[in-house]
């Protein structure tokens, strides 16, 4: 049995791998998620000192979202109040924009379905999946904290 030609077989692998590789292969640079937060409605500052930490993938079934805590702080003169937020950024598998909730800490883990926090299980310590999809709201630390954009 002869050995297809190279170029062809090349090209099949190509093809293939377009076909199972997701829309967003990795993750976007700090420069491309300002701009993805920028055009899809994000509600949070985007000037001051902004630090951008991705997170990880969080698994939900069969659906996958990229994570990445935002941390902003006011560019302020000296002997002003300093402000602050932090979030937890959500993009779908396509970077598209899903929404943010304002968080009081980075979290610690992440294990399947779920974003720990460092908090008791009493007073709310995870953003968990509801079912395949991000939940509307999640309770953190005493509060209710949705999922807004």
């Amino acid at each position: 049995m002869p050995l297809p030609k190279l170029s062809n077989w090349i090209a099949a692998s190509l093809l293939l791998a377009a076909a199972v590789t997701p829309a967003c292969a990795g993750t976007p640079s700090r420069h491309e998620l300002l701009k993805i937060l920028a055009h899809q409605g994000f509600s949070g500052a985007l000037t001051g000192d902004i630090h951008l930490t991705p997170l990880g993938s969080l698994q939900c079934r069969a659906r996958s979202y990229q994570a990445f805590f935002f941390q902003w702080y006011d560019t302020h003169p000296a002997g002003k109040a300093i402000h602050a937020q932090s979030r937890i950024v959500m993009l779908d598998e396509h970077r598209q924009y899903l929404g943010s909730y304002v968080v009081d800490d980075k979290p610690v883990k992440f294990i399947p379905g779920s974003i720990l926090f460092p908090y008791t299980e009493d007073l709310g310590s995870a953003i968990s999946c509801d079912a395949d999809t991000l939940p509307t709201k999640a309770r953190l630390n005493g509060e209710q904290r949705p999922l807004e954009k």
